[in-house]
């Protein structure tokens, strides 16, 4: 299994510190909940693990490395944004992409394609245009381009926002089906909280750029390890004040 260690990581923008010195390091092999206010900065902090951005401070590694020392991730991450791109291809075409450019051979991809549409319940739009989707099409079709690669590591941002139940069903299962079936590292940010405790295993609290603790996703909703913390979860902390 892989998972992401962060090590002193300090992100700034002018003259605003967005992460604080952060050290942590995700639970391999589960899905670990990355919860806080808006503006806390959990998608600071995703960019930083998906190394879209670079911090001012520390470092991110990934464990295990192969050479038996941490080294800075790179490949096996992949991330899944609220906001989807999709080809002006098939469904199919979407979905067969990332492992086309991986180079796997052409019978290997369509048994991979054809189980990833199964599990993404996209069957019967598999030679649907991509960009005609409805949004929860969409956001299932975007999560099934990482499925089918079976990544490492998995970093979902909003993942469930504003769908429809079975679209929201459907990802929570195939969240569960990477981490059980392919020991996927998950981390995922979410508003919604009756989500988070379906399909978290661990919770990372984050407020004002700062993680404190990881704790079991059972603990802290029943027992919440600060007062901002029981704030967030009752509604009353849903934005850091500027």
């Amino acid at each position: 299994m892989t998972t992401l260690q962060l090590a002193g990581v300090s992100r700034v923008a002018g003259s605003r510190t967005l992460l604080h010195n952060i050290s942590l390091t995700f639970a391999e092999g589960k899905v670990n909940l990355l919860l806080g206010p808006n503006g806390a900065g959990k998608t600071t902090l995703m960019r930083v693990c998906a190394t879209l951005d670079e911090p001012e401070q520390g470092e991110l590694r990934v464990l295990p490395a192969t050479n038996a020392q941490p080294h800075p991730a790179r490949d096996g991450i992949t991330m899944v944004f609220q906001h989807t791109v999709r080809f002006n291809r098939t469904v199919w075409a979407n979905v067969a992409y990332p492992l086309r450019v991986r180079g796997l051979p052409r019978h290997e991809i369509e048994l991979r394609v054809a189980e990833t549409l199964r599990v993404a319940d996209l069957e019967n739009l598999s030679f649907r245009r991509a960009p005609s989707l409805s949004g929860g099409e969409a956001q299932r079709l975007a999560l099934a381009r990482a499925y089918v690669i079976r990544p490492a590591v998995l970093l979902l941002d909003e993942p469930a926002a504003n769908l429809d139940p079975a679209s929201r069903w459907r990802i929570e299962d195939m969240v569960l089906q990477m981490r059980d079936r392919f020991g996927t590292t998950v981390v995922l940010t979410t508003h919604d909280l009756f989500h988070a405790r379906k399909v978290g295993d661990t919770v990372f609290f984050i407020n004002r750029g700062r993680v404190f603790g990881e704790y079991k996703t059972r603990d802290f909703f029943h027992n919440p390890p600060s007062e901002e913390a029981a704030r967030f979860i009752t509604g009353i902390l849903h934005r850091v004040a500027e």
